[in-house]
């Protein structure tokens, strides 16, 4: 049965966790957002915290040798603490060597918040969890606690009781737990009840505030219960401690499978997909701004004089409007740039919900998947199998030819193809695109051939062409640079020298742009396969 977590139970066994881990030695971290639980390798145990709302628990295991794609992380346990009246414990861990030096695993145990955050400095390393937005780099912040009376434990009984005797005849337990710090589910029946005799109701407040530790397992109606004290009107059981109160708690920890790591990696994968495209989708009207930034400027032509960059103009309300302008173009010119952005952002927008819808389903599919494999009516052979397929009941991907590239979209709804290799590259530019495209490659490294598919006279919208360029210079040997130089060109104009190597072409009348290698547009722009 699922530990059910209150601020009294968070409290005591962070209590106990921080006696068992004084000073000790972490060696790595594994974090596993699909199966939603973190582990911490320590030279004297593991600890294994589940963070699925069907199984949420804090266990301390048997030492193991950390798991392949574990993160190194060399440092003490310097201290383990819940706020008070919170479900949530911070684990202070300071560096043996490098840096940053002060760093710390967040641990959130509330409801429809269930996390595990490493932080450095106060900004995110890594979670578990992406949202609320916990993106890396971004500084954390707590959710908010509670502010009921006797957080501090400097309650009253006087005041104990007077809020006792406010409690309405029907629902006291529930209005109790508004109003009383360290009150629960858990508890509460027994805080309101004077079936033990009039004392009852404080002596259990008070060891709960004072953070008694006398650890048992109740038997209450949900199955047996971890909890730090003995609560009326519920048959206990003493308990060894709170991190390993069963015999299985000090079972080895088993690493998950190559196939189901690859599964819970997709099912994060698709999730921050979808929270970027829904935030996209809750972003401000881009087109109808750029639209009528257009209008204002072809009806202010007039007072605009050529090479302004930054213009300031009488809105059709009467209140000034600010303008930025490409000071080498004509105001008029920079009237039509912001209609034809606004054209894409309004397909771009218009093509949303369809990828969103389809992108839920890939990660409906895909859950379902992971449900079963941890069910255990799926052996790892047959998640193998089922992670082969396109869909249910589909052939085995092996069984068809890959496409030679990558699919991705722009946010002007125009698709990128990204070569997956040298002879990939071959194929994809001289046998899948087609003369007109727009075909670009990073300067002067190895990388993948990337075509724009765009046919008009006209050049590529800059917003398209600079995506495109970007993920040219994700997908190259200059990847790791901030800035690299990504040459484009019409696919008619790259040649295939004779006798050359798979992948290596000439290329004629090329321009240049400059990109910026960046893992979230790609992640962004990913088109869903098969």
């Amino acid at each position: 049965m699922p530990t059910h977590w209150d601020s009294a139970l968070v409290r005591a066994t962070a209590a106990e966790l921080g006696e068992r881990l004084a000073d000790a030695r972490l060696q790595a971290l594994f974090l596993d957002p699909g199966g939603k639980r973190l582990y911490a390798f320590f030279r004297s145990g593991t600890l294994e915290v589940r963070l699925d709302p069907h199984d949420t628990d804090v266990r301390w295991r048997a030492p193991v040798t950390p798991f392949p794609g574990s993160a190194a992380l060399p440092a003490r346990v310097r201290g383990v603490h819940a706020p008070p009246d919170e479900r949530r414990f911070t684990v202070e861990l300071s560096r043996v060597r490098g840096s940053p030096r002060r760093q710390t695993l967040e641990v959130e145990l509330i409801p429809r918040r269930l996390n595990a955050v490493h932080t450095a400095d106060g900004r995110v390393e890594a979670a578990l969890r992406s949202e609320p937005r916990l993106e890396r780099g971004a500084a954390y912040a707590p959710p908010e606690g509670g502010a009921r009376p006797g957080a501090d434990g400097a309650l009253t009984r006087e005041t104990f009781e007077a809020l006792q005797e406010e409690l309405p005849a029907d629902g006291a337990e529930r209005a109790l737990l508004s109003r009383l710090a360290w009150s629960s589910p858990l508890n509460a029946a027994a805080l309101v009840s004077d079936r033990e005799g009039p004392e009852w109701g404080w002596a259990l407040w008070r060891r709960l505030a004072d953070g008694v530790r006398e650890p048992v397992t109740l038997e209450g109606p949900g199955g047996p219960q971890r909890y730090p004290v003995a609560v009326g009107g519920l048959a206990c059981t003493r308990a060894d401690g709170l991190l390993d109160a069963e015999a299985a708690a000090l079972a080895r920890p088993t690493p998950p499978s190559a196939a189901m790591t690859r599964l819970t990696e997709r099912v994060t994968e698709l999730e921050r997909r979808i929270a970027a495209l829904e935030r996209e989708a809750d972003a401000p009207d881009e087109p109808a701004e750029l639209r009528a930034r257009a209008d204002l400027l072809l009806a202010r032509l007039h007072t605009v004089p050529k090479g302004e960059a930054v213009v300031t103009l009488e809105g059709f309300d009467g209140s000034p409007v600010q303008l930025e302008l490409d000071p080498a173009r004509s105001p008029r010119e920079n009237a039509d740039d912001l209609y034809e952005k606004a054209g894409r952002a309004e397909r771009a927008r218009e093509a949303l919900p369809e990828r969103i819808a389809r992108t839920r389903e890939s990660l409906e599919r895909v859950q379902a998947g992971l449900e079963r494999a941890r069910s255990g009516t799926w052996t790892d052979a047959d998640l193998k199998t089922w992670l082969g397929a396109k869909r249910p009941g589909a052939r085995s991907a092996r069984k068809a030819k890959p496409l030679p590239y990558r699919p991705y979209r722009s946010s002007g709804g125009l698709d990128i193809w990204v070569g997956r290799g040298a002879r990939h590259n071959d194929e994809l530019t001289f046998h899948v695109s087609r003369p007109g495209d727009v075909w670009m490659h990073a300067r002067d490294v190895p990388g993948a051939h990337v075509v724009l598919r765009w046919d008009k006279e006209d050049a590529p919208p800059a917003r398209d062409l600079a995506e495109a360029a970007a993920l040219a210079a994700l997908h190259s040997g200059a990847r790791h640079s901030a800035l690299v130089p990504v040459d484009w060109t019409r696919r008619r104009y790259v040649r295939k020298p004779r006798g050359a190597k798979p992948g290596s072409v000439r290329m004629e009348r090329a321009s240049t742009v400059m990109a910026r290698p960046d893992p979230d547009l790609a992640e962004r722009l990913a088109v869903e396969e098969g």
